[in-house]
């Protein structure tokens, strides 16, 4: 399931592909609202979806790689050094440029909500996805 974040003060919108294990949880809670947070060279938002994981977590993450935080039940993006302040579960990908969420100010407004292609390019995203890439 691809979700949209959008950062409403900066005007950027992040798209991410959550793991099939996890979309149903997120998609009966979205749309949401909620302000984004910065920390180190990360941005997460804190959601209302509660996800039962396996294992432990890690403290080491993969640039690109989306991941729960199950302390504030957060979605954690990682664009840079940085690690996380407790472990994390990787439950996604991000689709795009990572630099570009550098802009994000801490407390902006976010919203969370489905991703729908626009509708000139939903004919493009639909050959790239037969073919297997992740596009938005």
């Amino acid at each position: 399931m691809l979700i949209e974040i959008v950062d409403k003060a900066q005007g950027y919108s992040y798209i991410v592909d959550l793991d099939d294990g996890v979309s149903s949880a997120f998609a009966a809670k979205l749309p949401l609202r909620a302000p984004l947070r910065v920390w180190k060279e990360e941005v997460y938002v804190e959601t209302p979806v509660e996800l039962t994981l396996r294992g432990p977590g890690t403290i080491r993450v993969e640039l690109g790689r989306v991941y729960y935080w199950r302390p504030g039940r957060a979605l954690c993006m990682f664009y840079g050094v940085s690690e996380p302040y407790t472990s994390v579960h990787p439950i996604g990908r991000f689709v795009g440029p990572l630099n570009y969420l550098a802009v994000v100010e801490e407390g902006d407004e976010g919203e969370v909500k489905p991703h729908r292609p626009v509708d000139e390019l939903s004919e493009v995203v639909a050959a790239f996805r037969r073919l297997g890439y992740i596009a938005a």
